[in-house]
């Protein structure tokens, strides 16, 4: 018999003839293949536990059971469900290639074919095998990137509403210790959350082998993401200042702009920021409530209703800490919500905050 080796596929050829299962063993040998035996069904299920073939080769007419039956009784492991089965026989009727196929034979070959033709058939049945297991690879893993990203886009929202919601907590209950140390154990909390959000995002975003790629061309890629991509690559965000006055707006461009982990894009009102965002894909929105033309309100929920754009987080930046304000912006879709007058010393770290939470360096881009 030829030794297994690992450019070699294994098979299991079981014949009770010993003639017939020299003639045969030779025959694959010569064509490369690692050939073991058996001379029964029993004889066989145990070889199959030893040596996991690469494909099983079975004579119809055995001295404890017919081929079909053995098939039959093969199919019922797991491990064996898609192992290439070739029934070898004389007889010729339908009756016995129905039985095999219906038993879940893979192919039927008369023992007097032509060997060349047989060695064919047993290489197109491996062959046939292993596209069908890429195949399969490349379901699972797609499978698995929509479910992680599905979760990851579900969790993602919840979490944003109970971050905001720790953040207006904070606001409100600013003098409170007692407050202050929950809300911390809530925010830890989160931030572990986050993680997995994040690792989520990474399976989602795996490249699949180069055998599984699709074929055809690569779609173009929007130019915008390529600039988010560069950005994220230079660890440099995008923050898009929404803010109708011109001061104000000065001062957060210098504030995040002089802490070098910024690029400022400025708006000043709504209708202008929309139309920034959609040129520009920012990481993050900065903006006014109250403002000219279309307000900060109205500019959100402009925002979060564009397929591209919904997913920048948005932080609103107003004199007012009225609930019912920040409960709206909560409403809306609202990241945070930051009151002024902005401290310039503390407002660059915040930002970076939120964005760290939020997993932006690491969200897909589309």
């Amino acid at each position: 018999m030829a030794q297994r080796s690992r450019s070699n596929p294994s098979l299991l050829l079981v014949e009770d003839s010993p003639n017939q299962l020299d003639v045969f063993a030779s025959l694959f040998a010569s064509a490369g293949f690692s050939v073991f035996s058996a001379t029964s069904g029993s004889e066989a299920m145990a070889r199959l536990q030893q040596h996991a073939p690469d494909l099983l080769v079975i004579d119809m007419n055995l001295p404890d059971t017919t081929g079909s039956r053995l098939c039959a009784a093969i199919r019922r492991f797991s491990q064996w469900a898609t192992l290439p089965v070739l029934v070898l026989t004389v007889q010729s009727g339908t009756d016995v290639r129905v039985a095999a196929f219906e038993a879940g034979a893979d192919d039927y070959v008369d023992k007097g074919t032509d060997p060349l033709e047989l060695i064919a058939r047993a290489r197109r049945l491996l062959s046939r095998r292993q596209t069908e297991t890429e195949l399969t690879e490349h379901e699972r893993l797609d499978a698995l990137q929509r479910a992680a990203r599905t979760m990851a886009h579900g969790l993602n929202s919840p979490l944003q509403v109970v971050t905001m919601g720790i953040d207006v907590i904070g606001l409100l209950h600013a003098s409170s210790e007692e407050t202050h140390t929950v809300l911390e154990k809530m925010a830890g909390g989160v931030s572990r959350i986050r993680d997995l959000v994040a690792r989520m995002q990474q399976l989602a975003a795996i490249t699949r082998p180069e055998c599984m790629e699709p074929d055809g061309p690569e779609e173009p890629q929007d130019p915008r993401v390529a600039r988010a991509e560069a950005r994220h690559r230079g660890r440099n965000y995008s923050v898009l200042v929404v803010e109708d006055a011109e001061l104000l707006r000065m001062v957060i461009r210098q504030s995040l702009e002089n802490s070098g982990r910024f690029q400022v894009l400025e708006a000043q009102d709504g209708k202008a920021g929309l139309e920034m965002a959609r040129a520009e894909l920012p990481d993050l929105i900065l903006s006014d409530v109250m403002m000219p033309g279309m307000g900060g309100f109205e500019f959100c929920a402009a925002l979060k209703q564009d397929p591209i754009l919904k997913s920048i987080p948005f932080i609103f930046l107003t004199v007012h800490s009225a609930l019912k304000d920040i409960l709206k912006g909560f409403d809306l879709g609202a990241a945070g919500y930051l009151l002024k007058p902005i401290d310039p010393e503390v407002l660059p770290e915040k930002i970076f905050r939120t964005l760290e939470r939020l997993g932006v360096g690491e969200r897909e881009l589309h």
